[in-house]
């Protein structure tokens, strides 16, 4: 992954790219800043989540899709996770060692499973949601019920400009 520890100057990306004006310029350079924090708040997320729960923040996604939505076969989990499928194996099947969700076949196909989640499953994801719901609240919390309710609404802005980094 691109690391944006050092995002240019104003006057270093203009001179990295000498055609672009001002406003282009200052987009570019917020941009990178939306990445920094995206990239601070992932490793943040990381952290936070191993040291309180014990578990990745890629298994604690996998145990709260499969807890909203039931058993499932990985490749549909893969596909709600926004993971590749050899990722999503690989953590079934340290969530699996660890008794917290189990494969079973699926109909009638021996060779297909959905994965679901055991009772320690749950129990983990009952004892640790409210502290996550918590600590995740106390990021925004900061800037009150407007501040956030701006910054939904920005995020939402910028999610629908992804297709200019898609090339879309």
């Amino acid at each position: 992954m691109l690391s944006t520890r050092e995002i240019p100057s104003e006057t270093e990306l203009r001179a990295a790219a000498r055609d672009l004006d001002a406003a282009t310029a200052d987009a570019a350079l917020l941009s990178l800043r939306v990445l920094q924090l995206a990239e601070d708040l992932t490793r943040a997320y990381d952290v936070h989540v191993r040291g309180h729960y014990g578990v990745s923040s890629g298994r604690l996604s996998l145990l709260l899709l499969l807890a909203r939505g039931g058993a499932t076969r990985p490749a549909d989990l893969a596909e709600r996770a926004g993971l590749a499928r050899a990722t999503v194996t690989r953590l079934l099947d340290g969530l699996a060692r660890d008794g917290l969700v189990v494969r079973r076949r699926d109909g009638d196909d021996g060779r297909a499973r959905r994965v679901e989640l055991t009772a320690a499953g749950r129990r983990l994801l009952q004892r640790i949601a409210p502290s996550h719901a918590r600590r995740l609240a106390g990021l925004t919390r900061h800037i009150g019920p407007d501040g956030r309710r701006q910054l939904s609404d920005l995020i939402e802005r910028l999610r629908a400009g992804l297709g200019a980094l898609r090339g879309a």
